[in-house]
């Protein structure tokens, strides 16, 4: 009804008008309707060229903020992946999406301005200077023509103005129905572009000679003369107890924190590591996005969408692997299946490292014999690091780094 009233307010209105201007001279009713009608039809354009200029940059707009909403929620755990730089390449790709909307806008709106500031005090002007000129063919008086050139002005020619801001209002509220319905059941989230690491994945090994470790706040050694390789071929067991620095000592290899005492180095020179660009870090909780399982897989790489099947099917996935379009629902997902998810997203990011923190929670049996047997392919071709507090699936192949000997917990 908000949107109804005006546009009953604007018809009784314009009548009476209309029929007042008319006993006083219909040629002046006449103009004052043409004037309205045209200045009607004219704004009525530019307001539709605004209003769909504006929607287009809502929807563009609506896309830019929960693609950031989310990015923000969730970098602890994809921060590793190098999606800084992909982030700052989407944030300048929506507002080159939303550049002409808000070119279109700016125009359209300048030109409405010009016809509310400019057009109706001339129109005001013309049909004033006609009346008068026109006293002598209609007989009437000055008082009477400057009454009837009042109320057309008031009671006609403003009311038209009105009329296209008032429909347009009409039409914006059905837009926002329709941008706000769908929010309120799904959260529409952005689809992503996969992004290329800049390493390169020949014959990296990263040393570790006398490591140790301690957080400023305590004189505990979480890690003591800690020495380890770790090549980015073959499998490494990081094992221990629940507190025995295991985390710890991932955060050193990802250059999160800096020895106490000793040095990591890459291919035996100091420095810092880029753990983005080298690692690819498999969380005990993978985000998974409501977007398009390919999107999800490729966060930040790129893959063949055959080798992303093949993948999904070797991890008991068949249902997605079967339609890489279809969008991933987060809250449908079993705690296994957001795992394997993420170690196939882990995969798929194609770095010189993979890192996974407890690989084999919430995952069954034959699934995590499974999963130990894709990252045994895997190793072939990459490093392979393995989190984990039991020695369930360590082989004689196997490198492992035992955390924690040198305390009881």
């Amino acid at each position: 009804m908000q949107g109804v009233l005006p546009l009953v307010d604007f018809g009784i209105t314009v009548f009476l008008g209309v029929i007042y201007v008319v006993t006083q001279s219909w040629q002046l009713a006449l103009m004052f309707v043409a004037f309205g009608g045209l200045f009607a039809g004219v704004s009525r354009g530019l307001f539709c060229q605004q209003n769909q200029a504006q929607t287009t940059f809502i929807q563009i707009d609506d896309k830019h903020k929960a693609f950031f909403n989310d990015f923000l929620a969730n970098v602890a755990v994809v921060r590793n992946l190098n999606v800084f730089a992909y982030s700052c390449q989407r944030h300048a790709d929506y507002f080159q999406q939303a550049a002409p909307s808000m070119r279109q806008m700016a125009t359209a709106s300048g030109a409405l301005a010009g016809i509310f500031n400019g057009g109706v005090y001339l129109a005001e002007v013309l049909t004033l200077m006609v009346g008068f000129a026109m006293l002598t063919v209609t007989g009437s008086s000055v008082a009477g023509l400057l009454g009837a050139w009042n109320a057309g002005v008031g009671s006609i020619l403003w009311p038209f103005l009105g009329l296209a801001p008032t429909i347009g209002f009409l039409a914006q509220q059905r837009t926002s129905i329709d941008r706000v319905l769908p929010r309120l059941t799904q959260q529409v989230m952005p689809a992503f572009s996969p992004m290329k690491g800049d390493y390169q994945p020949d014959t990296i090994k990263i040393r570790g000679t006398k490591v140790s470790f301690h957080y400023p706040q305590t004189n505990r050694e979480i890690l003591q003369h800690l020495d380890f390789q770790i090549h980015n071929q073959g499998i490494t067991f990081l094992i221990g107890a629940n507190g025995a620095g295991k985390t710890t000592l991932l955060k050193l290899i990802l250059n999160e924190l800096q020895p106490t005492t000793g040095k990591i180095e890459i291919q035996g020179v100091p420095a810092k590591i880029k753990s983005a660009s080298l690692f690819a870090f498999v969380p005990q909780r993978s985000v998974m996005f409501t977007a398009s399982v390919m999107a999800n897989l490729l966060l930040a790489s790129q893959a063949d969408p055959t080798k992303l099947s093949a993948l999904l099917k070797q991890l008991q996935l068949d249902r997605y692997a079967a339609d890489l379009d279809q969008t991933l629902q987060p809250n449908q997902l079993s705690p296994g299946e957001q795992r394997r998810l993420g170690i196939i997203r882990g995969i798929a990011a194609d770095r010189p490292f993979i890192v996974l923190d407890e690989p084999f929670s919430d995952i069954d049996a034959v699934n995590q014999q499974t999963v130990m047997q894709l990252l045994r392919q895997e190793a072939k071709k990459r490093g392979v690091v393995i989190i984990t507090h039991t020695f369930d699936f360590v082989t004689a192949a196997d490198q492992v780094l035992k955390v924690g000997d040198h305390h009881d917990n």
